[in-house]
């Protein structure tokens, strides 16, 4: 272990803890429950569209990397709007396991 970065590491948690959480609390405190709670369900059905977005687009790129060709209309679709040079960009060290 380094003690440089250790004590790096306890200093932005303290600052956490007392500075930078409590402003955030109380920040998120302000916002009235008409305006929080249907903010909260935009944010949680847009997490979910991306995360199921994330699975079908990597999928699909690990069945091009297979060398299996697209048999759907949105196979198709991703494969024009998420080619492997972009799928490469996002995901550097991604590795596909050979089958």
């Amino acid at each position: 272990m380094c003690l440089t970065y250790s004590l790096y590491w306890g200093a932005l948690a303290l600052a956490w803890v007392f500075w930078i959480q409590p402003f955030i609390e109380k920040t998120i405190e302000r916002i009235p429950d008409s305006v929080g709670v249907p903010l909260t369900y935009v944010v949680l059905i847009f997490l979910a569209v991306a995360a199921v977005l994330t699975v079908i687009t990597v999928t699909r790129w690990s069945d091009r990397a297979g060398g299996l060709q697209s048999v759907t209309a949105l196979g198709t679709w991703i494969d024009a709007k998420f080619p492997n040079a972009l799928m490469e960009a996002v995901y550097p060290n991604m590795k596909f396991l050979i089958r």
